[in-house]
């Protein structure tokens, strides 16, 4: 239990650390440069600084962490799985650990792993 939480609170540090750079990420490459009638038109965004400034300047700062709680939905519970079944594997090749505990943990974790993964397209819509 104690592995799960430690995975999960891993999980929520990461996403708010890097939050802002996946989307200016995602800004970046959703911008358009040419317009219905096909003249071209200049980039919002000169590059990754400016976007994040801009972001910052224009929309708040909380404007870089929109969307966030839809990715956390899926990455806290997806890296305190991985996290938890890794130290059960460790465990259980180290020989500290019930065989019966190893097949649990591990049968849960892999049946986890496509719901989390379809929160990416969830975040990808919201934000």
């Amino acid at each position: 239990m104690r592995n799960l939480l430690a995975g999960g609170i891993a999980g929520m540090t990461s996403t708010v650390l890097t939050f802002p750079l996946d989307l200016v990420r995602t800004r970046l490459t959703v911008q358009t440069t040419a317009s219905a009638d096909s003249r071209l038109l200049a980039a919002r965004y000169t590059g990754m600084f400016h976007c994040l400034f801009s972001i910052w300047k224009e929309e708040g700062f909380f404007a870089l962490y929109k969307g966030m709680g839809i990715s956390l939905l899926g990455i806290v519970p997806y890296v305190a799985i991985n996290y938890a079944s890794y130290e059960t594997i460790k465990q259980f090749f180290a020989g500290t650990l019930d065989p019966y505990v190893f097949g649990g943990v591990f049968g849960k974790g892999m049946g986890g792993r496509p719901f989390f993964r379809s929160s990416s397209i969830l975040k990808l819509f919201f934000s």
